[in-house]
């Protein structure tokens, strides 16, 4: 059972509204009927509501609470102290999963035997969770070790039977160096393509073993081709990234464009406030440019300030060429 909130009392009319409470009144029995409204609707809030509560939700759960008694499913969780469920209030198997926090089942709440092989998850067992030897011969399938199972030197000679490796047991990269005796590998044992980097000993690559036309981009560095190493006049355009590539703008300035003997050009992307820059005219707009005496005066993010002499009087075109 649970108790809810009471809905507050309000008066249906006020005597401040004169519609609800006229001025005057020349019926007496109207004036006695509203003098009695307000009281009879006080009086019904209490009987109908505050009492009904009381007698029919409060008093049977107070009376429950004074002998000792609670109905079924009247005590919520706000009313529970902390830490006041004990083992002896839990009904046998009245805790399921949903009632266990994540990680709550320590290895201390287990009993001895009591996680079987269907409690395990697939996979979960690591080589952490294995003790010395705890594994042997009749717990391995057949052909089910291969190097990924096996750390660093963890399988040694006593643990090996003679002639037991085959080829067919050793895994494709499993024979390290470790595994090798000196000058165990002659070139017969060696496939084309085999010695990678990983093979090479430091400085092993000298100028003869290198064929030409062998060192391609991939083989470089990062900065490794410095400008001694560069063959003059080899650096053509097609060499040169896009951002240190110039960039030209042509735009149209039209007469509008003037005020105070000034124009901005926009749109220019590439120009900042402090790169370099060239501002030419148009081959068409040369002699009006000319005449008009326009020169770029400023630049900005994106944009330049050209300033005339003589303001056009027909439209001219910029050229901008920015020197990356």
């Amino acid at each position: 059972m649970s108790l809810s909130n009471l809905n507050p009392m309000a008066f249906t009319k006020v005597w401040t509204n004169p519609d609800d409470f006229p001025t005057y009144e020349g019926s007496e029995t109207k004036v006695r009927e509203d003098m009695q409204f307000l009281h009879a609707e006080t009086l019904s809030y209490i009987n109908d509501t505050i009492i009904n509560f009381i007698n029919t939700l409060l008093l049977p759960v107070v009376n429950n609470l004074v002998a000792g008694t609670v109905t079924d499913n009247s005590v919520y969780t706000d009313a529970i102290q902390d830490a006041a469920v004990t083992l002896a209030k839990m009904a046998a198997n009245s805790v399921d999963t949903s009632q266990i926090k994540d990680g709550a089942v320590t290895a201390d709440k287990l009993a001895s035997g009591s996680v079987a092989q269907g409690k395990i998850a697939t996979d979960a067992i690591d080589s952490t969770r294995l003790a010395a030897n705890a594994v042997r011969e009749r717990n391995m399938y057949q052909d089910s070790v291969n190097t990924n199972a096996l750390i660093a030197l963890c399988v040694t000679t006593a643990k090996i039977a003679n002639k037991a490796v085959t080829t067919a047991k050793i895994d494709d990269g499993a024979v390290t160096a470790t595994q090798l005796g000196a000058k165990a590998v002659t070139t017969a044992k060696i496939d084309d393509g085999a010695v990678t980097a990983t093979q090479l000993g430091a400085k092993a690559v000298t100028t003869a073993k290198i064929d030409n036309g062998a060192v391609t981009v991939t083989q470089l560095g990062a900065e490794a081709v410095e400008t001694a190493k560069i063959k003059d006049a080899n650096v053509t355009y097609a060499k040169l990234n896009a951002d240190a590539k110039p960039v030209t703008y042509s735009k149209s300035v039209a007469t509008t464009a003037w005020s105070s003997k000034t124009a901005t050009v926009t749109g220019l992307t590439e120009v900042t406030a402090s790169n370099i820059i060239i501002v030419t005219p148009a081959p068409a707009s040369f002699i009006k440019w000319r005449d008009c005496g326009i020169r770029c005066t400023a630049q900005a993010s994106g944009q330049i300030t050209l300033t005339c002499e003589t303001t056009p009087d027909a439209s001219v075109t910029a050229q901008v060429l920015v020197v990356r």
